[in-house]
C-alpha cells in the first residue's frame, strides 16, 4: 500500500528518515503546483537515483557533467554498447581509462544530491511512496545514505536561507537588468559566472539553467545570487510575468 501525504503537515525530510529507518525499497515521487515532479529511487533504505520529470538524468548527461568526457568519447562507447550486449556507457569508459571509477561516482553522488536538495526546498505539495522491486528500478550503481544526505542538506539550507531573500526557489526564473535601470554595476567576472549569465535569458529558471550546465542547482543559485547582489540580474518567482 502506497505511503501519501502533504508536504506541510510531513516535510520531505521526515519522508526521508522513515523510509531509511524503515529500509524500503522503491519509489518516493513528489509532486507540486508549478514545478516538475520529482523522484527519489530507494534501496533498503538508501537513496540509489533521483531526479525530475519522467526519467533519471541520463547516464551521458552525468559522465559529460565531469568535464573530463566528451560527446566523441559518449560516441565511441555507445558504439561499443551497441556491439556488446551487456556492458553500459560508463563501463566502457571506465575500461577504456577515460575516466576513472571514483570520479564517475562521485558525479552521480553530486546530481543525486543536488536533485534531492531542491526536493527539500518543497514546502508544499504531495508525496507518494511506492515499495517496488529493484529491477523496476532507475539505479545509478551507487547508493548514498539518507542520513548523510540529509545533513548536506541542512548545510546547503543554511546557506539557501541567505540566498532566498533574494531566490525564493530553483523555479524561479532570472532576467538581465538593463543598464539604465543599474548604472552602477560592474562587470567584472570569473569564467563560470560569465557561463551562466550567459543562458540567463528571462525565461529558462535555475533548475533549466543547472540542467544545461549539468551543474548543481545549488551553484547555479550561489552564482545568480552574486550576479543579483552586482545588480547585474533580477530574479521573479516562478509563473509570475516578467
Amino acid at each position: 500500500m502506497p505511503i501519501v501525504g502533504p508536504l506541510r503537515e510531513f516535510g520531505v525530510q521526515d519522508v526521508f528518515q522513515l523510509l531509511s529507518l524503515s529500509r524500503k525499497t522503491g519509489m518516493l515521487r513528489l509532486t507540486a503546483p508549478s514545478r516538475a515532479d520529482g523522484f527519489v529511487a530507494f534501496d533498503a533504505g538508501r537513496v540509489a537515483n533521483a531526479g525530475f520529470g519522467e526519467a533519471a538524468s541520463s547516464m551521458e548527461d552525468v559522465l559529460l557533467s565531469t568535464g573530463r568526457i566528451g560527446p566523441l568519447d559518449i560516441e565511441y562507447a555507445s558504439r561499443v554498447v551497441a556491439a556488446n550486449e551487456g556492458v553500459t556507457v560508463s563501463e566502457v569508459l571506465v575500461q577504456a581509462g577515460a575516466i576513472a571509477l571514483r570520479d564517475l561516482e562521485r558525479a552521480i553522488r553530486q546530481r543525486i544530491e543536488s536533485v534531492v536538495f531542491d526536493l527539500m526546498t518543497w514546502r508544499d505539495g504531495q508525496f507518494a511512496f511506492e515499495e517496488a522491486t529493484l529491477t523496476a528500478l532507475p539505479l545509478t550503481g551507487v547508493t548514498l545514505s539518507a542520513e548523510s544526505i540529509l545533513m548536506e542538506s541542512a548545510r546547503r539550507l543554511d546557506e539557501w536561507s541567505q540566498i532566498a531573500q533574494r531566490i525564493p526557489d530553483a523555479a524561479s526564473v532570472a532576467t538581465l537588468v538593463s543598464v539604465e535601470e543599474s548604472p552602477g554595476a560592474r562587470i567584472d567576472l570569473r569564467p563560470h559566472e560569465w557561463l551562466v549569465l550567459g543562458m540567463i535569458d528571462g525565461r529558462r529558471d535555475l533548475r533549466s539553467i543547472a540542467s544545461m550546465l549539468s551543474q548543481p542547482v545549488f551553484d547555479i543559485a550561489k552564482v545568480v545570487y552574486g550576479l543579483v547582489m552586482t545588480g547585474l540580474v533580477a530574479v521573479r518567482p516562478a509563473g509570475s510575468e516578467s
